[in-house]
């Protein structure tokens, strides 16, 4: 996202708009000159599949279907930490030798962003794995309305309709967001967000259309934050 006060610095000659491509490994880092900082403005996702050669005809297919669907690509410095999570598109191609289907990845996911970083930036990639829900209500002291405008909370009707947390075997670092509810460390506070285990690490990476991959649109600011004018 190019804003006028950036695009000022552009054409100014004190910044310029870069671009870094990752992918074809767990991890990538984007170096930082000292006494500069960088504005990641647009970050554009391939979507891909983290296997080689699956067929429609395969026993595992929807095992690894509903694994595979999600890629989460991590963004963080010693300045900040963002996620983003896509779900990954895929054509089906079928072989005429066999009759089975190929599954191959398709499409993209942009994101607009202004993420401000002054030391190297880490990207990471991690796929999604099989969900364990548990089961809960909204704590009473967060929000919360009776159905039929909300699923409700604890303590009101007892009619609400009783939650499906997410991801509660898969999250021992996840970022919670804060908030009166985090009072009760309850599950329906927190973000989705993968956590990089044996479960969850890109596997296929000796295949063009099995690595992960994303380019990263930046802006170079040449001078150390904090130091720009306010008339910028």
């Amino acid at each position: 996202m190019i804003t006028p006060g950036i695009e000022k610095l552009i054409l100014c000659g004190k910044a310029n708009y870069n671009t870094f491509t990752i992918g074809g490994s767990e991890k990538s880092i984007l170096n930082v000159a000292k006494d500069r900082f960088i504005i990641i403005t647009d970050i554009t996702v391939s979507h891909h599949l983290d296997s080689f050669n699956i067929v429609f005809a395969d026993a595992a297919f929807d095992r690894f279907m509903q694994a595979k669907m999600l890629t989460q690509l991590c963004v963080f410095s010693d300045r900040g930490f963002n996620h983003f999570i896509v779900r990954n598109e895929f054509n089906f191609v079928r072989n005429d030798t066999n009759g089975n289907f190929h599954v191959l990845p398709a499409g993209h996911t942009k994101f607009d962003t202004y993420l401000i970083h002054n030391t190297d930036v880490a990207f990471n990639w991690i796929t999604s794995a099989p969900n364990t829900p548990a089961f809960g209500v909204t704590p009473a002291e967060s929000v919360g309305r009776p159905i039929p405008f909300d699923y409700g909370a604890d303590g009101q009707r007892a009619q609400n309709i009783v939650l499906s947390n997410t991801l509660t075997t898969l999250t021992p670092w996840i970022i919670n967001q804060g908030g009166t509810a985090t009072q009760t460390n309850n599950t329906a506070t927190n973000q989705l967000q993968f956590p990089v285990d044996s479960q969850t690490t890109p596997t296929n990476l000796a295949t063009n259309f099995g690595f992960p991959i994303a380019n990263i649109g930046y802006v170079e600011v040449y001078e150390e934050i904090g130091n720009l004018s306010a008339t910028i």
